[in-house]
């Protein structure tokens, strides 16, 4: 469809919903990518050497799926740029030689810094989006870092810094110095079980408090140390912690497939717990207490 604009510019309109191959008369394409991933294929240099409009492509939809934008002589010397914030756009000029991105998008290789703005849609005020993942991760918020400015009406958002990792890795946060709050620290993902005697339970990744709420005292049961699916390993450094309501008499502590572990406790009174930490470089379990 054809728009037109004041001064009698006329601005080739495309709705794409599925992969695209660009065409050197489009201008604006508008990406609805609510369906799945969609990708935009950049025209050969050659065939636009005289066509100085830029393309504008912009994600219509309020879905996380990716909008990918490719070139065979790439973008800003990548060989293509994906996002998956709903509502940012991005454009691109070529000298032909290659092709430059200008807009709300900033991407890079894996592990790129990406920063978006937006106003979220649910009132509670412009929002900063750090997205430090790598945006064709399929779990859509890998590495992402979220700074909320603040909703009063969601307990636990005023103002906070989300990670939504899928897997232990992809929601790693470091720092080097001290890190301190005014507030106490809310562990979000402990994970609870009402074990029978008997249990046999892998302590869940993503996941660093296991809560075991039996009935009653239980006469044997087995915990085995994560091994993150994702990864196929635990980070350097995890920490975990156990705690049981109710005495387990006969308490079996094993580590996962590769690992070793320390000082494996063999009972587990009613109302205490114990901790470890993982050391990598010999794939082994401490405990601290």
């Amino acid at each position: 469809m054809k728009v037109s604009q004041s001064l009698n510019i006329n601005l080739n309109v495309q709705l794409i919903k599925s992969n695209y191959n660009i065409l050197p008369t489009d201008d604006i394409l508008l990406v609805d990518a609510s369906g799945g991933d969609v990708t935009l294929t950049l025209p050969p240099y050659i065939s636009i050497e005289a066509n100085n409009t830029p393309f504008t492509i912009k994600k219509i939809d309020s879905g996380f799926n990716n909008v990918i934008v490719a070139s065979n002589i790439n973008i800003d010397g990548l060989p293509s740029i994906s996002w998956h914030v709903p509502y940012q756009s991005l454009s691109v000029v070529t000298d032909g030689n290659t092709y430059y991105s200008s807009a709300s998008v900033f991407s890079g290789n894996n592990g790129s810094l990406n920063i978006l703005g937006q106003t979220l849609s649910d009132g509670s005020g412009t929002s900063v989006i750090i997205d430090a993942g790598n945006a064709n991760i399929a779990n859509k918020y890998g590495g992402s870092l979220l700074l909320y400015s603040g909703n009063a009406s969601t307990p636990g958002y005023e103002g906070a810094i989300q990670f939504l990792p899928k897997g232990l890795h992809s929601g790693s946060f470091e720092i080097e110095g001290s890190f301190s709050t005014y507030y106490g620290r809310v562990d979000r993902g402990a994970n609870y079980q009402a074990p029978l005697t008997g249990f046999n339970i892998t302590f869940p990744d993503q996941c660093q408090t296991l809560i075991l709420n039996p009935a009653g005292v239980l006469a044997a049961g087995t915990i085995v140390m994560p091994l993150n699916a994702t990864y196929g390993t635990p980070y350097n450094g995890q920490i975990i912690r156990i705690a049981s309501t109710q005495t387990i008499t006969a308490l079996t502590v094993n580590a996962n497939a590769g690992q070793s572990i320390n000082n494996s406790p063999t009972t587990l009174l009613g109302g205490t717990g114990f901790s470890y930490i993982y050391r990598a470089a010999n794939e082994t379990w401490y405990r601290l207490y």
